[in-house]
């Protein structure tokens, strides 16, 4: 079996998902994968899950058609589509597929915290309560646990530091701000695919549109910057 094959096959025997359910809904979905591996995998898994899918510089060259990082800035024109489209949602990753970011209906880019709160709020309400995230995760993974009585542990940044965090706990789920999503059942280890099929069973079991869900969550700003070392490094 291909990898694509492979991937798609495990997450869609999770028993938080439920492929017939989703494809009932018949969304329609725009997927900007940066000309990274995830035009293939990502296209298989929303095709599998019987979404309408038009991409964007699905094409795995390595070339980025922009920034590859999966922020607001970065996926204007994932934004253009799902407008022109009248798309339910718009997913970005970014080239290895292990950061999620989303698009409302309306053309709305949240910003990536959004992606793990959100999981996190779906996998909070089917009954696990003990999450870890890094210290630069911002309050909205607070606020989905709060709502379900959940814990949130901090751990360092790093994906290895929520990791062991995450197996010193037990904890049922985790990840990172920059919208990389850790649920064990799967594996230990972000993965923008999985978080495409949580967000789309959370909108399906919900039956609400992604911007209504949004709409729950307060609003933070975080700022994040990047600082140069001397020598340009």
């Amino acid at each position: 079996m291909a990898p694509t094959g492979i991937i798609s096959k495990s997450i869609l025997a999770l028993d938080v998902l439920d492929r017939d359910r989703i494809a009932a809904a018949r969304y329609t979905v725009c997927l900007d994968a940066v000309n990274g591996v995830g035009g293939a995998v990502c296209t298989k898994l929303l095709e599998r899950l019987g979404c309408i899918v038009h991409t964007l510089n699905s094409e795995p060259t390595g070339i980025f058609s922009h920034g590859p990082e999966p922020t607001p800035e970065n996926i204007g024109a994932l934004c253009d589509l799902v407008r022109e489209q009248e798309a339910d949602v718009g997913f970005a990753v970014d080239p290895d597929v292990d950061r999620l970011s989303m698009v409302d209906e309306t053309g709305r880019a949240p910003g990536e915290e959004y992606t793990l709160a959100m999981a996190a709020d779906f996998i909070f309400w089917k009954g696990v309560r003990t999450a870890v995230v890094n210290l630069s995760t911002s309050q909205l993974i607070d606020e989905s646990a709060d709502r379900h009585g959940a814990v949130i542990h901090r751990a360092p940044v790093g994906e290895i530091n929520v990791v062991e965090k995450m197996v010193e706990v037990d904890a049922g789920f985790g990840g990172e701000g920059n919208g990389g999503v850790i649920y064990p059942p799967l594996h230990y280890g972000r993965d923008a695919v999985l978080g495409i099929a949580l967000i789309l069973q959370y909108m399906t079991e919900c039956e609400e549109k992604l911007s209504d869900l949004i709409d729950t969550f307060p609003t933070y700003r975080v700022l994040k910057e990047k600082n140069r070392l001397p020598g340009g490094r």
